[in-house]
């Protein structure tokens, strides 16, 4: 991934000392929204690189109104050199969304944006195994002019596109927040169809879903 040397470092201030009891709560805050998940589930490891992203992107930190990499930056832009200047601005400026893959040419891969309705192209430099038409949930980092994927990733059903669709056209007008809500719950059905993939995914992708 790009820029995770750097990343390390914001993981490294906001998840250790005085911070590991509010990485503890925030995990309990992250499973409440969208599902419990246990060390031998198969997409265990999906899901906490999920969280972590979640917690350091998007959360903001007790007592702050900023999520981890907003603090960091903001506390550290004077004594950072230009690369890390240009790097961890970079980080506050991500680009989180719900994506279908539209195309892939050589290293680039072109996305539609469900939210902005508009076409964005992602340079890959890890190998992926991501197929034209899958639908996902991703941060997209800038650097040096062009977006590369984060770690964190929810997939969804290209079934389900005509639900997102419906849900995003609701929300779109609206503030971030209703957009971070939609996120969550969309993680959250998407854990129940793994916990249940023998039901219909109409009835778990649903707002009348009780599963």
């Amino acid at each position: 991934m790009i820029a995770e040397q750097y990343l390390d470092r914001i993981i490294e201030t906001y998840t250790t000392g005085k911070y590991e009891q509010q990485v503890r709560h925030a995990k309990g805050e992250f499973f409440k929204l969208t599902g419990v998940v246990f060390e031998n589930d198969p997409f265990f490891e999906e899901r906490m690189d999920l969280f972590l992203e979640w917690y350091l992107f998007t959360r903001p930190l007790d007592n702050h109104d900023m999520p981890p990499v907003k603090l960091f930056y903001l506390e550290g832009e004077k004594k950072f050199n230009h690369e890390e200047r240009d790097v961890y601005f970079g980080l506050t400026q991500i680009l989180h969304s719900l994506f279908q893959l539209k195309k892939i040419k050589k290293n680039i891969f072109y996305l539609k944006d469900f939210f902005m309705d508009k076409a964005v192209q992602v340079c890959v430099t890890d190998t992926l195994t991501l197929s034209c038409g899958d639908i996902f949930e991703a941060r997209l980092i800038p650097y040096q002019g062009k977006y590369y994927f984060g770690k964190g990733f929810c997939y969804h059903s290209p079934q389900t596109k005509t639900f997102i669709e419906q849900r995003i056209k609701k929300i779109k007008h609206l503030d971030e927040t209703f957009k971070q809500k939609l996120l969550l719950d969309l993680a959250s059905m998407r854990l129940k169809h793994d916990r249940y993939p023998h039901i219909d995914l109409k009835h778990i992708y649903s707002l009348d879903s009780k599963i």
